[in-house]
Order: structure tokens, then sequence, then C-alpha cells
């Protein structure tokens, strides 16, 4: 890989972590001051607000799935007659990894709001619900960051025989 592929590897990997981390806190909140409460039956609201984070939490799945079936595609149609390069492959396994990091977070999190149902209290601030909702988030971001390092690679890799 030569020199100037390495620097601006590093250079997109530091622009988007920047930004990626830029959006996530401005998108945090604070959890301070929020303990979970017993309830009996969920009001309106607590169950509108369930349903927006279950579907929240099925979108990313998605889109975690896709990811990993974008990365196959691509490498299965740029690299149709030919060896991936080593760089390449490690970034279509990273780019899978944090993808199925996301999809694992995404089930634990569904796991634990199910325990907090379960043992009838209600809060979706709670560590115990939030830890794994953003760690399925920055796994998917990571994963979207590798994915389109890997494409920018494959296209500017320019294949033998060509013509050109």
């Amino acid at each position: 890989m030569a020199k100037s592929s390495i620097l601006r590897s590093v250079f997109f990997y530091g622009a988007s972590g920047v930004t990626f981390l830029l959006v996530l806190h401005l998108a945090s909140t604070s959890e301070i001051g929020f303990r979970p409460s017993p309830y009996s039956d969920l009001t309106t609201s607590q169950a509108k607000a369930l349903d927006i984070f279950f579907s929240m939490d099925q979108q990313l799945t998605t889109l975690a799935t896709l990811s990993i079936g974008g990365v196959a595609a691509f490498v299965f149609q740029r690299y149709n007659n030919r060896s991936v390069p080593k760089a390449q492959v490690v970034r279509a396994m990273l780019s899978w990894m944090f993808s199925g990091l996301s999809l694992l977070c995404g089930y634990l999190t569904y796991q634990r709001v199910e325990y907090m149902l379960d043992y009838h209290f209600f809060d979706l601030r709670a560590q115990l619900v939030t830890w794994p909702s953003r760690l399925q988030f920055i796994t998917f971001g990571l994963a979207l960051i590798v994915f389109a390092d890997f494409v920018l690679q494959a296209l500017q890799d320019i294949p033998p025989n060509t013509g050109k």
C-alpha cells in the first residue's frame, strides 16, 4: 500500500472520528437524577416512548445487517476475478466486526428492556438500557466509517488488465 494511501486513510479516520464524537457529544443527555420508578401500567407517553425506542433499535439492527451485506456485495463485485488486497480484507473484517457488535448490542438492549418491564420498572434513561443502546449506535457508526473507507479505497484501486 502506498504511503499516500495510508496518510489518506489516517486523515479520513481522524476526521470521521472527530465528527462522530462531536455528534455523539451533542446528542448525549445527562442521566443524573433519574431513578427507575415502579409502575402498574405504562402511561400513554411511556408506551409511545417504548415504541419509538424499539423502532430505533430495529432500524439500527436493519442498517447494521445491510452494512454487512453491502461489504460482501462490494467485495464480490469489485474484486470478482482477482484477490482482495490485504488492507481491504482488514477494512472489510473491521466493518463486519463493528456491524456484528452493533447487532449484539441491539439484542442486548432488547433483553435489558424486557428485563426492566418484567420487573415492573420503566426508565429508558437508566444505565441498564442506555449503555447497550449507545454502544449499538457507536459500533454502527464505526462500521459505517470503516465501510466508507473500504469503498473509497476500492474505487481508487485500479484493476490490472483494464487496458489503461
